[in-house]
């Protein structure tokens, strides 16, 4: 009986899953009327991501649309950047994935920029075959389960940490750890403290706090081995800060009260004008580590078009945003069908597509293949790319020759191995 039950339950369960994919699959082998692109991403002053996507479906409708339809985009603002409990962020991109999974119309998502939300909404997408690409969320546990409908156009924490660790050992002394008890401060702080520690940095402490926290003063005071009468520019000459806006730049504002005057430094999700705006002159000469964007002709004209149209000059997310439309697109025309599993078929297979920012080459687990990360600085409220600081971390990577004396594996050669890991994996699992 007890067997009968679990059986009933489970048939149950699976139906219940595959009812808003077979109604999708249904809708976009009609192939009629427009295109549905859900979009996932902050309402707020910086609207660079959205207006990113508007563009992108604005040049394509313009030029006879994808297929012969025009692309159409569903909206739901996920609250990313606003100053909110990270439970509810969850909650809500939680329930804006279901909304667009259970909506026939809408067959592939972009957005969700939180690390903490794209983990399990990515869950949901995977279960409902629908199409889910992220040009955000950085942590590595985002593509590790192999999931056919997942994907993520920006290198991970992982490739961050291993650049900004070369950085740490050839411009830093002493760095203490500063970040967010959350998937994205977890991942990039615990890979960025390993590599460190494997290239000889000196790691003096590393405080984490809850996302929650509003006062982390007597908290760092607390933890950072301070010895009465001691300076903390006497004890670390950097902060290392592992954690998404707006609660890094609130820990910057914090953190400068206390007279700390040492650089901060991190990944992307620093990168961004918003930073400046909210943490003023302290987050000044902060390094972060970003993608790089090719600095070619078609930016410059997407660039010249998005200043005409909104009236001020694009942060790089507007830029990554218009590729992840365009580069759907393209998947969708090669495929000469928007129906989910299609799609995700042809962008796993899609080599050396030329997008604005940069060329794209998907691997089997939905990462970009030799995806470029480099250096920025913030200098009075803009973030510039700095030649030297990257030329110096470059050569320190190119001697180290794949490994050096302390066994730190280049970026390459890591990512090279993993993807042959995963593909003898694919390989092996069809032999069963």
């Amino acid at each position: 009986m007890k067997y009968r039950l679990l059986v009933v339950v489970i048939l149950l369960l699976v139906s219940a899953c595959s009812k808003p994919a077979e109604r999708t699959t249904k809708r976009a082998e009609k192939g009629k009327g427009d295109i549905v692109i859900g979009v996932a991403l902050p309402l707020n002053d910086d609207r660079h991501f959205l207006e990113g996507v508007e563009m992108a479906i604005e040049d394509l409708n313009q030029n006879g649309g994808v297929l012969g339809r025009k692309l159409r985009m569903v909206f739901e603002d996920d609250d990313a950047f606003e100053d909110v409990d990270i439970n509810h962020l969850v909650k809500k991109g939680k329930k804006i994935a279901h909304k667009f999974a259970k909506d026939p119309d809408v067959v592939a998502v972009i957005g969700h920029n939180n690390s903490e939300v794209a983990v399990p909404v990515s869950i949901i997408y995977e279960m409902d075959e629908v199409v889910f690409i992220t040009p955000f969320a950085t942590t590595p546990s985002l593509t590790n389960h192999g999931f056919r409908f997942v994907f993520r156009t920006l290198p991970t924490d992982t490739a961050y940490a291993m650049r900004l660790a070369a950085l740490a050992k050839l411009k830093f002394k002493d760095v203490l750890i500063l970040s967010v008890d959350d998937i994205y401060g977890e991942s990039l702080s615990n890979s960025f403290h390993t590599f460190a520690e494997d290239l000889g940095v000196n790691i003096v402490g590393s405080v984490h706090f809850t996302p929650w926290e509003d006062d982390i003063k007597g908290e760092l005071m607390r933890r950072a081995n301070l010895i009465e009468g001691q300076k903390f520019d006497d004890v670390f000459d950097a902060i290392f800060l592992a954690a998404e806006m707006p609660k890094a730049a609130r820990i910057i504002k914090m953190v400068r009260e206390l007279n700390i005057t040492g650089p901060f430094f991190g990944g992307d999700a620093l990168d961004t004008k918003a930073l400046w705006k909210i943490a003023g002159d302290g987050a000044e000469g902060t390094i972060v580590c970003t993608a790089v964007i090719n600095e070619g002709p078609e930016l410059l004209k997407f660039r010249e078009r998005f200043q005409k149209k909104y009236g001020y000059a694009p942060e790089h997310w507007a830029a990554h945003t218009y590729d992840t439309v365009q580069m759907l697109a393209h998947a969708m025309e090669t495929s000469e069908s928007t129906v989910p599993k299609k799609v995700a078929e042809t962008l796993h297979f899609i080599q050396d597509w030329q997008g604005i920012t940069a060329t794209y080459t998907f691997n089997q687990k939905g990462d970009v293949l030799d995806s470029v990360s480099g250096f920025n600085i913030l200098s009075k409220g803009e973030f510039a790319y700095d030649e030297e600081l990257n030329k110096l971390v470059s050569e320190y990577e190119k001697k180290s020759a794949g490994k050096d004396k302390d066994g730190y594996e280049t970026i390459v050669e890591r990512e090279k191995r993993e993807d042959v890991d995963t593909m003898d994996g694919n390989e092996n699992n069809n032999e069963k």
